[in-house]
């Protein structure tokens, strides 16, 4: 078989483009044309080499070698480009995990043997719920390796999944979760990770809430949360206990010595606060406050279960920054009560 022209790269997306196709035409024996073709991930300068590539294996030079590994280092980096830096790190963790144990298969030759083969050391040390989401993570790229063309089936799509039963988040009581933020305000490391702890708490933020606070965000009484992501400019406001006030007082006069602006929770250095370091300084003092079983988002579902005894379903929706009412209908269990009142008023005439 001779190749028959250079081979071209076609482009398979819009604008910034990270995904093409290459395509090497030949000649065979008996002078029937065929065409050969791959899709790639990457810029442009990557479609080029695998094209040169797939040209020396259409002439038999080469053979494709390309393994489960290299596969994933092109789709991350396709992936980058369409989805948060959170979620690509997600990715990029459950995929080290998948490397030693089928990293180095050959695409072509990857099926659900192989998956099944290794689910015991995935289940070694870890939930049956982490190698569930592992194997979902895996599953996504492969899908995408079949539309390709690369492999002609899903090699997870045969592979019975770890089944678990979820069980019921705990969430603190009022008087243990006023202690818990006494106990975090007594440390004294001069951490971000305190005062975003603190907000969980109080304020019933989420994690990567507590992070992206910008210097400003306080005003009034009020905590300005998501601000840019809203339409009209403006983000939910929710309001600060005299305790929260006092300590974001004391923090932002300190955050004005380092920069008027920028993120809000900074180390000393003027590094932003990232989540692994979030969760870390969790892990380290959490079983000696009797929280062992309480992660950092246990700290917003305890806050969001101690408002819904104060306020109604739609209150809470603003108050967590749910799209909708129904996240609030979980936490807040209404009697009838509320409806006999607003009856009783109509029939005085109210």
């Amino acid at each position: 078989m001779r190749l028959s022209g250079m081979g071209s790269i076609r482009p398979l997306e819009k604008g910034r483009c990270r995904k093409w196709q290459v395509i090497a035409r030949a000649v065979d024996d008996d002078g029937k044309r065929r065409q050969f073709t791959r899709v790639v991930h990457g810029g442009k300068r990557d479609a080029q080499a695998a094209l040169d590539e797939l040209k020396a294996k259409v002439s038999g030079i080469v053979e494709n070698d390309e393994t489960v590994s290299d596969y994933l280092d092109g789709w991350l980096k396709w992936k980058a480009t369409s989805v948060s830096h959170q979620t690509l790190m997600n990715y990029v963790s459950a995929f080290n995990v998948w490397r030693p144990l089928i990293g180095e298969i050959k695409m072509e030759e990857l099926n659900s043997s192989h998956i099944r083969k290794v689910i015991p050391a995935l289940l070694d040390g870890r939930s049956k719920r982490t190698v569930y989401q592992y194997m979902i993570m895996l599953s996504v790229a492969m899908k995408s390796a079949v539309i390709d063309g690369l492999i002609a089936k899903n090699p997870l799509s045969g592979v019975d999944r770890p089944r678990w039963r979820p069980t019921e988040r705990r969430a603190l009581e009022p008087a243990a979760l006023d202690e818990l933020w006494t106990n975090i305000e007594m440390v004294d490391d001069g951490s971000p990770q305190r005062i975003a702890f603190l907000l969980m708490i109080d304020c019933g933020l989420r994690c990567i809430e507590c992070r992206k606070l910008e210097v400003g965000c306080v005003s009034d009484g009020f905590l300005i949360v998501g601000e840019s992501k809203t339409a009209a400019g403006r983000g939910r406001r929710i309001p600060l206990t005299k305790r929260m006030s006092r300590v974001l007082e004391e923090w932002i006069e300190w955050r004005g010595e380092i920069g008027a602006s920028g993120a809000l929770l900074v180390h000393p250095d003027g590094q932003p606060l990232s989540q692994r370091s979030l969760e870390s300084w969790w892990w380290a003092h959490r079983d000696k406050w009797g929280c062992g079983d309480i992660t950092p988002h246990g700290l917003r579902h305890s806050n969001l279960s101690r408002m819904a005894r104060h306020m109604g379903a739609h209150d809470l929706m603003r108050w967590a920054g749910w799209k909708d009412i129904s996240m609030a209908l979980v936490y807040v269990h209404d009697d009838d009560q509320q409806l006999l009142n607003a009856v009783e008023r109509m029939q005085n005439g109210a």
